[in-house]
């Protein structure tokens, strides 16, 4: 019994440490706006979201291509 709670304890800490990690990673990435390559990442993240929402799974696998005037906009 006292192994299996050392274990959940293990995991439960395990996970807090990840989640504490990726939130002050995520806070330091934005706090810092004046760096060209940040603006950049965040930008083609942008761009990636709007593709994401504009294009489904079903539209994606069952289409026959990404429209050429989203390629253009984005990679041009």
């Amino acid at each position: 019994m006292g192994t299996v709670v050392l274990l959940l304890a293990a995991l439960v800490g395990a996970v807090v440490c990840c989640t504490v990690l990726l939130s002050r990673r995520e806070r330091a990435r934005r706090s810092r706006g004046d760096d060209a390559g940040l603006l950049i990442e965040l930008e083609r993240t942008r761009q990636a979201a709007h593709l994401r929402s504009t294009y489904s799974s079903r539209a994606v696998h069952h289409g026959t291509a990404m429209a050429s005037d989203d390629l253009h906009k984005y990679y041009s």
